[in-house]
């Protein structure tokens, strides 16, 4: 993902900026999210990866550089074709943003340090600080709550984003001009 995310951001960084390719991503994501959590059968957990199984929800993580598709929800949705149950898909979809995350926040980290600012230095330290316990309250709660419903909701909401966008873009004419 790191690697391709690289190649993407050095040749191609605006290829995919259309609110059309998010809207559309947003459908079809959530109907394929949608499909993977009705199909397989759903008796892995997360002891059960094994290497196949890891390469392959890692792959379907690099269709996340296509805007409007979601690291988690694809990395989710591959899990479950793959018949992991869902507090296993979303806590391995959640171990798998950790060498992403790292690698945003040293680059992020490493353009602050250079601005030599000390102030902004120790308020983005803060913010971090805040977002990683937010971050972790938040993951508590979805686990706890995919114990208990399906994946419909978050679908839900993408369709009707995607169709909100496409309704901005065709019906009323896209106001942000890209």
């Amino acid at each position: 993902m790191i690697v391709a995310g690289g190649l993407l951001a050095y040749f191609a960084p605006d290829y995919f900026r259309s609110p059309l390719i998010v809207a559309y991503t947003m459908i079809i994501f959530g109907v394929i999210l949608w499909l993977a959590d009705r199909v397989g059968i759903t008796v892995r957990r997360v002891e059960h990866m094994n290497y196949g199984s890891a390469l392959i929800i890692g792959l379907a993580q690099i269709l996340a550089l296509v805007p409007g598709t979601s690291r988690s929800g694809i990395t989710m949705t591959a899990a479950r074709f793959l018949g992991f149950e869902r507090a296993a898909a979303a806590r391995f979809s959640m171990l798998m943003s950790i060498p992403v995350i790292v690698a945003a926040g040293a680059v992020a980290g490493r353009e602050l340090a250079q601005s030599g600012a000390p102030i902004v230095t120790g308020d983005a330290g803060l913010a971090a600080a805040i977002a990683f316990v937010t971050a972790l309250i938040s993951i508590a709660g979805l686990m706890n709550l995919l114990k208990r419903m399906s994946f419909t909701p978050f679908v839900i909401y993408r369709l009707i984003l995607g169709a909100a966008l496409l309704v901005l873009y065709y019906g009323l004419g896209w106001p942000l001009a890209v």
